[in-house]
């Protein structure tokens, strides 16, 4: 029992056969290979997507730093900070120039602690804005032209 077709002849009994022996001439379904070990794998992380994405974080932070502590983040800190390690020496000259008119202090007096740098760095919340005006002051941004 065959036919002829254009591609040839062609057995109709293999045709019938298609039918039944359907699972066995297609591959094997994803459930299957799944239950073998072979299914599809995890993709592989795209460590330069990761990187920017991480930097681009980072950035905004900072910027978002800058904004609300500029004297610790913004483009002047380090004149900031090079400004309180000149006024610190200058605190230590004077203690030293004091200590050497009126002589040293008795020994039961508490030592003198210098709060300049807490003063710098970490003004009262009360304070915070007069102190980021005196600093926008005395440090100007580069964005605002002044």
């Amino acid at each position: 029992m065959s036919s002829r077709s254009r591609n040839g002849i062609r057995n109709l009994n293999r045709r019938l056969d298609r039918g039944r022996n359907k699972s066995l001439d297609r591959g094997l379904t994803r459930y299957a290979t799944a239950m073998l070990g072979g299914a599809r794998r995890p993709r592989q992380p795209n460590y330069l997507a990761i990187a920017c994405r991480l930097l681009n974080q980072c950035l905004r932070l900072n910027d978002r730093m800058a904004k609300r502590d500029p004297h610790i983040f913004g483009p002047y800190a380090r004149r900031y900070f090079e400004d309180t390690v000149r006024l610190e020496k200058e605190h230590a000259e004077s203690e030293a120039a004091l200590r050497k008119v009126y002589g040293s202090p008795t020994p039961d007096a508490p030592a003198p602690v210098s709060t300049l740098w807490t003063d710098r760095y970490d003004p009262p919340p009360k304070q915070h804005r007069m102190f980021l005006k005196w600093f926008h002051e005395n440090y100007p941004s580069p964005s605002c032209g002044c």
